[in-house]
C-alpha cells in the first residue's frame, strides 16, 4: 500500500489530545518518484478546500485519517470516493470540529507496479462538481 501502518500510532496520539479529525500529511511528496498528477492534485485540492470554507491543510487529499465518528456521521456529506475526503474537511470546519495534521511516510511504487483507482478526467470532473457545489454553498448560505 501507499501508507505504513506504523504511522497510525502518530494519528492515535493526535486524536488522544481531544476529539478531532486527524489527517496524515504525506512527507516527501516533492520528489520525482511521485507522479506529477499527485503533486498537482495536492496543491489544487488544498487551495479549493480552503476557498470553499475548509481549513488550510498541507495535504487535503491524504486518505490516511482518523475521524471522530459521531460528529463525522452527522455532517451530511454527500460526496463519495476521493470527493468525500475534501467535502468532509469543509463541513467539519463549518461545524467547529477540530482538524489536526500528523506527518506520515508515503510509499510510491515504481510506475507500472503501482495500483491506482484514480481516473484523471473522471475524477477531475467529479472534483470540479464537488468544489463548485461547496463554493456555491459558501457564497449563498441558507
Amino acid at each position: 500500500g501507499q501508507h505504513d501502518p506504523a504511522d497510525g500510532a502518530g494519528l492515535l496520539t493526535m486524536a488522544a489530545q481531544g476529539r478531532a479529525l486527524v489527517v496524515g500529511v504525506r512527507q516527501g511528496m516533492a520528489g520525482q518518484h511521485v507522479p506529477w498528477t499527485s503533486r498537482f492534485g495536492r496543491g489544487f485540492s488544498n487551495f479549493w478546500v480552503c476557498a470553499c470554507g475548509g481549513p488550510w491543510l498541507s495535504d487535503s487529499q491524504s486518505g490516511f485519517r482518523l475521524y471522530p465518528l459521531p460528529e463525522s456521521l452527522n455532517l451530511g456529506v454527500r460526496a463519495r470516493r476521493y470527493q468525500f475526503e475534501v467535502e468532509i474537511l469543509v463541513l467539519a470546519k463549518g461545524r467547529g470540529i477540530v482538524i489536526r495534521e500528523e506527518p506520515i511516510s508515503v510509499i510510491y511504487q515504481p510506475k507500472g507496479e503501482r495500483v491506482s483507482h484514480f481516473r484523471p478526467w473522471l475524477d477531475f470532473w467529479r472534483n470540479t462538481k464537488t468544489f463548485s457545489r461547496l463554493l456555491w454553498r459558501r457564497v449563498n448560505p441558507l
